[in-house]
């Protein structure tokens, strides 16, 4: 496994400075002080949820192991830098930890990621409009044909 370097955490770090995805929104919002309930708060997301991100990164950047329970987002992470186009270096130091997490969690993918960061608070979701139609014979809403 690839050991974190100077450079690889610059470099990194310069990836998540302009990603637009998940990793690099939680990256900037951490080096402008933000804790992981303002970015919830922020987000429409738990407290939990952005902790585990806020975490996740940390763990990229520190070049450690996550726990069990947050290799899936970790893995995320290092997908998301391979949308950049690193360094071959940096595409080593990637792939070999995504090897190495995927030893734990085998639903690991090596594919760049896909998607977009942190969508805007969903609008409440309703119910279908149910349209309810009412029978020309009996004059009776059902469904099917008249009884």
């Amino acid at each position: 496994m690839s050991e974190m370097t100077p450079e690889l955490q610059s470099e990194i770090e310069g990836i998540l400075q302009t990603s637009q995805k998940r990793h690099g929104v939680v990256y900037r919002e951490m080096t402008d002080g933000l804790g992981h309930e303002e970015m919830a708060t922020r987000h429409g997301k738990t407290p939990a949820h952005m902790k585990r991100f806020v975490t996740s990164v940390r763990h990229i950047l520190d070049g450690t192991m996550p726990s069990t329970s947050l290799v899936l987002t970790n893995s995320y992470g290092y997908r998301e830098l391979l949308n950049y186009q690193p360094t071959h270096d940096l595409y080593e130091h990637v792939t070999s930890w995504l090897t190495r997490l995927r030893q734990v969690k085998p639903e690991v993918s090596f594919e760049p990621l896909d998607g977009h960061a942190l969508p805007e608070v969903a609008k409440a979701k309703g119910r279908a409009e149910v349209v309810e139609k009412v029978c020309p014979q009996c004059y009776m809403v059902h469904p099917g044909e008249c009884y």
